[in-house]
């Protein structure tokens, strides 16, 4: 991403080591954070940060042949993003005064990142001869995907051999 896919093997390894180590020292401060909080309300918000991020993009994904990649992403970075703005504004962090009333995220937080996600779709949908092809290639995974086999080849004088 940094180096426009330009990285050596031992760039990789050394940048893949960096992330581990940094994610398993993000994980343990959350863990410490956490210490006398309930597992199973843990595990609840786990789930519905897990939701909000992904809900609208499997959602949309599977259904919806004008969902773009744009609107994936910005449909998780909004779910991430809200989900653990309320839980940091919740009472789960800083108990009966905290500024808002409820600790999980979902019921607020996945429609707006479904709304989102639809909406930059729209903004961002392919015109013309992109379009085309964008369905095509939305009907042909679609025909993979329901019936496990590979789609009709089309050629360009629409004889259409297997």
């Amino acid at each position: 991403m940094f180096r426009r896919g330009k990285v050596s093997e031992v760039g990789q390894h050394r940048a893949a080591r960096i992330a581990t180590v940094a994610t398993c020292a993000i994980g343990v401060l959350i863990a410490l954070a956490a210490e006398k909080q309930n597992v199973a309300f843990l595990a609840s918000l786990g789930m519905s940060i897990a939701a909000c991020a992904n809900l609208p993009a499997l959602l949309l994904t599977m259904y919806w042949r004008r969902m773009t990649a744009s609107a994936v992403i910005s449909g998780i970075v909004v779910g991430l993003t809200l989900s653990i703005a309320i839980i940091l504004a919740s009472p789960a962090i800083h108990g009966p005064d905290a500024p808002l009333g409820f600790s999980n995220p979902a019921l607020v937080v996945a429609p707006i990142a479904l709304i989102v996600s639809i909406v930059v779709a729209l903004m961002t949908a392919p015109r013309g001869d992109r379009a085309k092809d964008a369905t095509e290639t939305f009907d042909d995974m679609r025909i993979t995907a329901l019936t496990g086999k590979p789609p009709v080849v089309r050629t360009p004088d629409s004889a259409q051999v297997s």
